[in-house]
């Protein structure tokens, strides 16, 4: 409590004095200093200590979701950047099924793009020289071989090699 000038010192037993001295006293409330016992300081030690921890967890946390948005924001970035360059160049790249014409009559390889209707023109190119190669077919040639000598190819539609069907026709060609 505020003292005034000229107010001597007042314990508690001393109001009645004061009454009679013409003084009123009254009670009031005064922010002041308190200071802390053993036991409030150890609690307070306790509750710092308790805080310090739970801080660190909700830093970590936080951390934690920081990164994750982050992450998630990076995401959209990415999304919105793809999009935006496809809107710019107007397509996309994508695998699409092809028809692939080879032409040995004039030695072109052309390509056509199977999802439109009709098929459209990619692209038209030379053969290679690998290309110019044609498959062989084994089953096919295996079957062609001479059933006479059994080592040359014989010719198309027929059983004998032309050194055989020589061979043969003049033999027939004796006898008669």
């Amino acid at each position: 409590m505020p003292q005034e000038k000229n107010q001597p010192n007042v314990a508690a037993d001393d109001f009645a004095a004061l009454a009679a001295a013409q003084v009123e006293p009254e009670i009031i409330r005064e922010m002041l200093k308190v200071y802390l016992n053993p036991e409030q300081k150890e609690m307070l030690g306790q509750n710092m200590a308790r805080g310090i921890s739970l801080l660190a967890d909700l830093k970590a946390q936080l951390d934690t979701a920081k990164a994750q948005f982050k992450g998630r924001i990076t995401a959209v970035e990415g999304e919105i950047a793809e999009s935006a360059r496809m809107l710019n160049i107007g397509y996309q790249m994508a695998n699409v099924e092809c028809r692939v014409i080879r032409n040995f009559e004039h030695k072109t390889v052309t390509l056509y793009r199977m999802d439109t209707d009709p098929e459209e023109l990619v692209s038209e190119r030379p053969m290679t020289r690998d290309e110019l190669q044609r498959k062989l077919d084994f089953d096919a040639a295996q079957a062609a071989i001479c059933t006479r000598c059994g080592e040359r190819p014989a010719r198309s539609g027929d059983d004998l090699c032309p050194q055989c069907d020589e061979e043969y026709q003049a033999e027939m060609a004796k006898k008669d």
